[in-house]
């Protein structure tokens, strides 16, 4: 059977890997110039220019990385045009392709240049210096990511829980202790309800200033959505960091690795699905794939700029104009000569910055935030980010490395009974051709994207499986 793939993130490439191991033919198309998803990393930072998956997508950079931010583009431009030649010469018959993978398999090596993917991108050393710009890290429980990761043999490096973060609002240090006790008598006395926002629950529970700006960094860190956007149910006042597990050498190290053994097609941007009972066809700007079925691992709003013939079901498409996402920049930076703390609330636009080097034995910390949309401010983040960082620290800092990249769907905002009746309308298949994966399709109540992809991907694979059953 022929079975096509949209989106090489980590939904797309788990569906791919569980059809492509029963044996079927499976091609991946992937709008962007790498694989991966919302799972980006930014590499080579130890002489303050970011390089490798990293590629002009940055919407700031000051004026001393301006020529870094070219060479990164113009490194990004040459390795999609290099994979997508690697990818033409690598053509052939299925047959071809199925046996040079078996063959590899059988020496237990993965197919490195299936996908135009090189030995250098497969190799990358461990203890290079990177940044994540999107999904960070892998929280406890996620038994699916820890699978993945001893599969393709990946070091995972544990991340203790932090305790409580300090926190600056109003201009100075705040008891963040004193807060969150207070929070949590305000929860107990006026539990959020069912369906109300995060700013209706402040004003109903008459929230103090310092706690109204306590609460509003937290939430703008996730889900990444504006207050009267955020579901109040749920709230905790638990502010402890969980810990978890990150990746030595970087999260792409994953996605590479299983785009590794597949074959996937990059800039190319599916534009429109049509399909039957039988049969399905996507288009894309260059070309068009039939096959007996399709998997669309996209994020929820790309789905209604796919066309589809025939059109998406009135049911399915109220789900999903009603299931809202967050919108994001990702902000990192890196400073020289600096000890932070693991995390630090604020009541800035950066809300509560994390150090993704806390725990590790370096002489730099490195820096993230999210700034959602709403309070995004175009110009001088990174200058602004340093003047934050300075008051927290003390004195003035040494940046020598800063980036941002633009997030459109950050993660899901579910309401309600949202993840019990509008997630399910938004994974079940249309008819027998048309399947979906994706974080926004997992039924999952606690966060964690990357593992909901994972487990999304496995579904719409299995789903296609049972009406695809596979004939000796």
């Amino acid at each position: 059977m022929r079975y096509i793939v949209v989106g090489a993130g980590l939904a797309g490439l788990t569906a791919a890997l569980e059809l492509s191991q029963e044996g079927h033919d499976v091609v991946i198309l992937e709008a962007a110039d790498r694989p991966g998803g919302r799972v980006r990393t930014a590499r080579g930072l130890a002489d303050g220019q970011a390089q490798g998956t990293v590629s002009g997508q940055a919407r700031e950079s000051e004026r001393g990385q301006a020529q870094g931010t070219a060479n990164e583009r113009a490194t990004g431009e040459a390795q999609g045009t290099a994979n997508k030649r690697a990818t033409g010469e690598a053509q052939g018959t299925a047959n071809k392709r199925a046996t040079r993978q078996a063959q590899l398999a059988a020496r237990g090596q993965p197919d490195r240049q299936a996908n135009g993917l090189s030995e250098e991108t497969a190799s990358r050393p461990a203890n290079e210096h990177v940044a994540e710009l999107g999904a960070e890290r892998i929280y406890p429980g996620q038994g699916l990511m820890l699978d993945l990761c001893t599969r393709y043999g990946l070091t995972l490096r544990e991340v203790a829980p932090a305790p409580l973060p300090r926190a600056f609002l109003r201009g100075q240090e705040q008891n963040t202790a004193d807060l969150v006790a207070a929070l949590d008598v305000r929860l107990k006395a006026t539990p959020p309800g069912d369906c109300e926002s995060l700013a209706q629950w402040m004003h109903r529970a008459r929230l103090s200033d310092l706690e109204r700006a306590l609460v509003s960094a937290v939430a703008q860190s996730t889900p990444a959505a504006p207050l009267r956007f955020t579901p109040a149910a749920g709230f905790t006042a638990s502010f402890h960091s969980t810990g978890g597990y990150e990746i030595v050498g970087g999260n792409d190290l994953l996605t590479t690795a299983m785009a590794q053994d597949l074959e996937v097609h990059l800039d190319s941007r599916a534009i429109a699905v049509r399909w039957d009972e039988a049969r399905v066809t996507v288009e894309t700007s260059a070309r068009t794939w039939n096959g007996d079925a399709v998997i669309l691992a996209v994020p929820g709003p790309q789905l209604l700029e796919i066309a589809f013939d025939p059109v998406l079901d009135q049911e399915r498409v109220h789900a999903l104009l009603g299931l809202r996402f967050g919108e994001a920049l990702r902000v990192v930076a890196r400073y020289e000569n600096e000890a932070f703390d693991p995390r630090v609330i604020t009541d800035t636009e950066f809300g509560i910055i994390t150090n993704q080097t806390a725990g590790q034995e370096e002489n730099h910390a490195l820096l993230s935030c999210l700034i959602p949309a709403d309070r995004e401010k175009k110009k001088d983040v990174l200058s602004r980010l340093d003047e934050v960082v300075s008051t927290v620290v003390g004195h003035r800092v040494n940046r020598n490395y800063g980036e941002t990249h633009n997030w459109t769907s950050v993660v899901r905002v579910p309401w309600g009974d949202q993840t019990n009746t509008t997630i399910p309308k938004l994974a079940t298949p249309l008819g027998k051709t048309v399947y979906f994966a994706g974080e926004h399709t997992d039924q999952r109540t606690t966060p964690g994207g990357m593992n909901g992809a994972v487990a999304s991907g496995i579904r719409a694979a299995r789903e296609i499986s049972r009406q695809h059953p596979r004939t000796k």
